[in-house]
């Protein structure tokens, strides 16, 4: 993957976490039922009393969630969109990445200033290439390129999409 593909990811990624930061992002719960758990099976061992319990099932914790979202294709630069699954998993680990790197208070900065309504990256026309927006600070450059290297790359002229299938991480 090239950078400029890694730029128009990245924008999208940071509005989405920008999104997520500002709770503004809209969750779905899986339907889904665990492999393991049938009406014959209910119940929970507790480890620390050595005791099992038929009473727990699995729906009393909450179910998983994820966010779909659609990075829309580049056809400019051969870019054909993708689709991915956003989990509260992937949301964390951004976050934790982010401060690894240094980068988070300056994600937080934009994610709380609410005049932020220009692309972090673009393509544009009369360049015929994705270029940074118009005074992108270089801390927050950085982290469009990192948030694009933790997303799974699913393009959008693979396959029908099934959140199911891509990240079972909640």
């Amino acid at each position: 993957m090239n950078k400029q593909t890694h730029m128009l990811r990245g924008d999208w990624l940071t509005e989405i976490l920008t999104a997520h930061h500002r709770n503004q992002i809209t969750w779905q719960t899986f339907t889904l039922t665990p492999n393991h758990i049938t009406n014959k099976n209910t119940g929970r061992f507790h480890k620390p009393t050595q005791t099992y319990d038929p009473t727990t099932i699995e729906s009393t914790t909450p179910a998983p969630k994820y966010h779909t979202a659609i990075n829309p294709p580049e056809p400019n630069i051969n870019y054909p969109g993708e689709q991915w699954t956003i989990t509260p998993t992937w949301i964390r680990h951004a976050h934790q990445t982010l401060k690894e790197h240094n980068l988070h208070t300056a994600f937080i900065n934009h994610a709380n200033n609410p005049n932020n309504h220009t692309s972090i990256a673009h393509y544009n026309d009369y360049k015929q290439t994705v270029t940074w927006g118009h005074n992108t600070p270089h801390e927050l450059r950085q982290v469009a390129l990192i948030l694009s290297t933790l997303m799974e790359y699913n393009p959008l002229d693979k396959k029908p999409h099934n959140p199911h299938n891509q990240n079972r991480n909640t």
